[in-house]
């Protein structure tokens, strides 16, 4: 279970400092952070002016940005509500596998070599996460789709020492859409109400990307 303490009231022109406390282990080292903050009611924990504590996502782009999983779009913007490619999923998975290192390998016939996000798609492959498009594509460029996202993370949980998502027998889960590749995945994230029932194939945004990611791990870690 991911903890965290409430934040304190924060008084005009006043400085303190804050320690919020995360408690996980293997496979992610979050370290205690300490946060300063001053200001009039303004808590700086991070960078992004498009990011402020008023908005749904800001506690899950504090946690994956903070253990280096993603980055901002610039020193300054988060970019919350643009969607994510598939390159960039792949990658964020490496990194919260602390990047192991791999040996390129030409899987696919559109992931070569030279590219940002080639070592992390070999992984991916390697470890089962990803498996192309079918017809010997990575598709690296594409947006990820919600469904494609609750695959990756489904296949991926045993990296992280998760438990097995089980839904009970005669359990009733809430209806919804999904390619048949993508229906056992979409079936456990809308049991554990871990999505919304929305359609399965738009593109995920950043926002949304981040915060499924901490939503299940939080749900099934086992630690």
């Amino acid at each position: 279970m991911i903890t965290w303490v409430d934040l304190p009231p924060v008084r005009a022109n006043e400085r303190e400092t804050l320690s919020v406390f995360y408690e996980w282990s293997h496979p992610v080292q979050i370290e205690n952070i300490t946060a300063t903050f001053s200001g009039r009611n303004s808590i700086r924990f991070l960078p992004f002016r498009d990011v402020t504590q008023d908005d749904w996502f800001y506690f899950y782009v504090f946690a994956v940005t903070h253990n280096g999983w993603i980055i901002g779009t610039s020193e300054t913007t988060f970019s919350p509500h643009e969607p994510l490619t598939r390159a960039a999923v792949a990658t964020i998975f490496h990194r919260m596998a602390g990047e192991r290192a791999v040996s390129f390998q030409p899987i696919f016939d559109d992931v070569v070599a030279d590219r940002w996000y080639s070592p992390a798609v070999t992984w991916a492959y390697r470890e089962g996460i990803v498996m192309g498009m079918g017809d010997g594509r990575f598709a690296p460029d594409d947006l990820i789709t919600r469904e494609q996202l609750a695959t990756m993370m489904l296949r991926s949980a045993p990296l992280w020492s998760l438990q097995d998502a089980v839904i009970p027998e005669h359990a009733v889960v809430p209806e919804f859409a999904a390619s048949p590749w993508a229906y056992e995945a979409m079936r456990v994230v809308m049991f554990f109400e871990l999505m919304t029932a929305e359609s399965p194939t738009p593109a995920a945004s950043r926002a949304e990307t981040v915060a499924f990611i901490v939503r299940f791990i939080d749900e099934f870690f086992a630690g």
